[in-house]
């Protein structure tokens, strides 16, 4: 699957129950069947400004990712997750968006 995706992915929450929630798909992982994914919240009040990439009604991003409200790309929030897992694409970022996860998650990892 490429990179930039919008899927659904089977999160397992801390009480044990699977809940399907939004992702970005960051890489297929060259030894197997595995994506390194990145989470999609619209709890837009958990931003971490200069980590998260927000993404509201008016990016150039947000009727492709078809996500019905604004939310954030929780750049750091990440996971692996075997293609089993992923529901059918629902969309997709575009290459700056995609750009712009990178270089918030590079960021991070730095410490700046």
């Amino acid at each position: 699957m490429e990179q930039g995706r919008v899927v659904r992915v089977a999160f397992q929450q801390v009480d044990g129950a699977i809940k399907f929630r939004p992702a970005v798909v960051l890489q297929q992982l060259p030894f197997g069947p595995d994506l390194l994914v990145c989470a999609i919240s619209s709890k837009l009040h958990r931003e971490m400004p200069g980590v998260d990439v927000l993404i509201t009604g008016t990016h150039p991003d947000f009727g492709p990712m078809g996500l019905p409200f604004a939310s954030l790309i929780r750049c750091v929030y990440l996971t692996t997750v075997p293609l089993s897992a992923v529901q059918d694409p629902i969309g997709a970022v575009g290459p700056a968006t995609l750009q712009l996860i990178t270089d918030q998650l590079t960021a991070f990892l730095n410490g700046r």
